[in-house]
């Protein structure tokens, strides 16, 4: 169980609202999101495998690796993001976006029947986040991800999270190694029985 501090509220916060707000109808309001994010404990995992033989992923705040130990709290995660977010004049233009970070916490929400409709539900859902603390990855001239430094938190749906990406640290900066080939495409559904 996990008492969830500011900082992941207010990711959560976010998340909600750019899941529940539809492109061209009703944007749900910070503090109607705000209301769906519980102030009690809510349930955490420390490891998560991708179902049908998909790599299996630690959350650093939970499981101590050894110093020999794979680190396996990095990942690669796709969202779509709009590419007009700074300019509030502009219609949306939604693509899609390869991101990696450092798997924090993987957390369960239930929205219950009450707050349904704050979100414009039919009826109660659970939802599983990744809580990830995002790299400020670029692509070198050559292909590859780079990042020297790691940004902020972020709540990305756990059906996002595509694999476990390598790392190189070479003259000041990580290189990402990413291995996933066809699996970083795959569509892959969450349920509770696979955290």
């Amino acid at each position: 169980m996990l008492k969830l501090d500011e900082d992941v509220r207010t990711v959560l916060v976010k998340a909600l609202i750019t899941r529940y707000s539809p492109l061209q109808g009703r944007k749900i309001s910070a503090f109607d999101a705000r209301k769906c994010v519980p102030t009690e404990a809510v349930l955490q995992w420390g490891r998560v495998q991708i179902p049908e033989g998909g790599d299996r992923m630690c959350c650093c705040k939970m499981i101590k690796l050894g110093s020999f130990s794979r680190d396996c709290t990095y990942v690669r995660y796709e969202a779509t993001v709009d590419r007009n977010a700074r300019a509030k004049s502009k219609r949306p233009d939604m693509v899609l976006g390869t991101f990696f970070g450092q798997l924090q916490r993987i957390i369960k929400i239930d929205v219950p029947a009450t707050l349904v409709s704050y979100l414009n539900l039919k009826e109660p859902v659970t939802l599983f986040y990744a809580i990830i603390k995002q790299c400020n990855a670029r692509q070198s001239k050559e292909g590859f991800w780079e990042y020297a430094e790691l940004g902020g938190l972020e709540a990305v749906d756990i059906g996002l999270v595509q694999c476990v990406v390598g790392r190189i640290f070479d003259r000041g900066k990580w290189v990402i190694i990413d291995r996933s080939g066809e699996r970083a495409h795959a569509d892959i559904e969450t349920n509770e029985s696979d955290l």
